[in-house]
């Protein structure tokens, strides 16, 4: 989560004087922060550096909320590479949600029932060593 941490904090700084006012505002730090977690049901941290992943989220919450981070963007002076891993990453999580858009609610209730309850780490009982 540091890359993260440290892009919300840029891109929602107040601007400095004769910078463009562009920053992000409370909601689409909290989309960014749910894109983050749905992240993790991809195997993009296997493939993909944090910054690159927070970044592609950052821009994904950005443009939901119809909030323009172009010359923030542009100020990172990513590498081309980088720019085209960021398209992928999200490219990837876009097809996510295309995934799951289609289950309804209950569907989605239903496939989870399936599965056994967890019993917390705190609720198990250890094996006694009695020797």
């Amino acid at each position: 989560y540091r890359a993260m941490e440290m892009l919300m904090a840029d891109a929602t700084a107040k601007p400095v004087a004769g910078q463009d006012p562009e920053r992000l505002n409370r909601e689409c730090m909290t989309a960014a922060w749910h894109l983050i977690n749905d992240s993790y049901r991809l195997d993009l941290c296997l493939y993909y550096p944090p910054h690159i992943i927070a970044l592609a989220v950052i821009l994904i919450a950005a443009s939901y909320h119809e909030h323009k981070l172009d010359k923030w963007y542009d100020s990172l002076q990513f590498h081309p590479k980088h720019r085209q891993q960021i398209l992928e990453v999200q490219k990837q999580m876009l097809e996510l949600y295309e995934e799951y858009s289609h289950l309804e609610h209950d569907e989605i209730r239903q496939i989870l029932d399936k599965f056994p309850p967890l019993t917390p780490l705190g609720d198990q009982t250890l094996p006694s060593n009695s020797h």
